[in-house]
C-alpha cells in the first residue's frame, strides 16, 4: 500500500481502485486528500481511482515502519 502525505493538512491516506482497468482509454487520474481535497499526486490509468484516510491502528504500523526504516 503506497501511504500519501497531504502537504496541505498532514493527513495520511492510500488511494484505492474503485473499478476494474480496461485496454486503452487512460486517463490522467488526481489523487486527492479525502479531508480536504488538495491534489496529492496524479497518475495515468483507466481506473477510477479513490482515497482513504488511514485509520489510527494503519497510522501507527505505518509510522513504526517508517521510524525501523531510518534506522
Amino acid at each position: 500500500m503506497t501511504v500519501y502525505t497531504c502537504p496541505a493538512c498532514n493527513e495520511l491516506f492510500h488511494k484505492n481502485y474503485l473499478s476494474g482497468t480496461f485496454p486503452g482509454g487512460k486517463e490522467k487520474e488526481d489523487i486527492d486528500c479525502p479531508s480536504c481535497g488538495h491534489t496529492v499526486a496524479t497518475e495515468m490509468t483507466s481506473a477510477v481511482l479513490g482515497t482513504k484516510a488511514l485509520t489510527a491502528d494503519e497510522k501507527t504500523a505505518y509510522l513504526a515502519s517508517a521510524t525501523k526504516s531510518r534506522t
